[in-house]
């Protein structure tokens, strides 16, 4: 049954409409990619992909995707992790997992201008994808305001949970039922509205063909940039930072009388160190991709 959600923190009408968008923009961003996780779970039952991703055929297109640099490093780790028997659908991003399900199932994505509404029975990898995409786009053509009226905020967001629960698959019900809006600062409110701005420009990409070389300059801009590199998900710059010694030099004296300060500053000092291998392992990964 549908109830009103509108936003009762707030106090002027501009800052709740912005706060319904935030909101609305969290809502797909957190719990969107998990829904399309169980898309792709359904056409790819967790217990094949191993053996969907060692296939010589697949992975010999994903290798080529990776060498064009339309799968990220990050990417191209969580299909090929250390341990090749880990891999899981649960680690995949939205935009890997549209990806995989264009490039190696098969499936018929829609593109940026296929707005048209599935049939209510079709019940399809593509019809579902295409009721998130639809969703996820009217929210956004709201992008320009960062802002949405508390009626339609409250017809949204009931129609995008309608929509999640009928997908959700292994989802737990209550999980989504118990999602609601909260209030948020401004950075958090800003960093959910670019989150949104950016799975949509991420997956126009991938399921436009037109735009394969926009993909491609994307992602060598996203990945040439000096020093940068993906931990958990988020970027931590590497040029600039200052050396280790630098850092002891500058913290001496205030460590000397600070045991505690000390060990953490050494398990810091220890993690530059990981950071700065992994970089340069991920320099040398490209490279040798480049020479096969």
């Amino acid at each position: 049954m549908r109830g009103t959600i509108f936003m009762e923190s707030a106090t002027h009408s501009s800052t709740n409409e912005k706060s319904n968008y935030a909101n609305l923009c969290r809502f797909l961003v957190e719990v969107g990619p998990l829904v399309l996780c169980e898309i792709f779970n359904k056409v790819c039952p967790p217990g094949n992909l191993y053996t969907v991703l060692v296939d010589t055929k697949n992975y010999e297109k994903l290798r080529t995707l990776r060498k064009k640099r339309v799968l990220s490093y990050s990417q191209w780790r969580k299909l090929y992790p250390v341990v090749r028997l880990t891999v899981s659908s649960k680690d995949f991003d939205s935009s890997l997992v549209l990806l995989l399900l264009s490039n190696i199932f098969g499936v018929t994505l829609p593109t940026s201008g296929w707005n048209s509404i599935p049939l209510i029975n079709d019940k399809s990898p593509r019809a579902d994808i295409t009721r998130v995409k639809i969703l996820r786009d009217k929210v956004y053509s709201h992008a320009a305001d960062d802002s949405i009226e508390g009626e339609l905020f409250n017809s949204y967001w009931c129609d995008i949970k309608d929509t999640f629960l009928r997908i959700r698959g292994a989802w737990s019900e209550d999980a989504i039922n118990d999602f609601k809006p909260v209030c948020m600062d401004a950075d958090q409110e800003k960093l959910y509205r670019e989150c949104l701005k950016e799975w949509l420009k991420d997956d126009d990409f991938i399921t436009d063909e037109s735009h394969e070389q926009g993909t491609i300059k994307k992602a060598r801009k996203k990945e040439d940039m000096d020093g940068s590199m993906e931990i958990s998900g988020e970027k931590l710059g590497m040029e600039g930072m200052p050396s280790a010694g630098i850092l002891f030099h500058n913290m001496t004296p205030y460590l000397c009388y600070n045991k505690v300060s000390f060990l953490v500053f050494a398990s810091y000092v220890n993690l530059f160190k990981q950071l700065s291998a992994t970089h340069k392992n991920e320099l040398v990964f490209d490279n040798a991709l480049e020479k096969v």
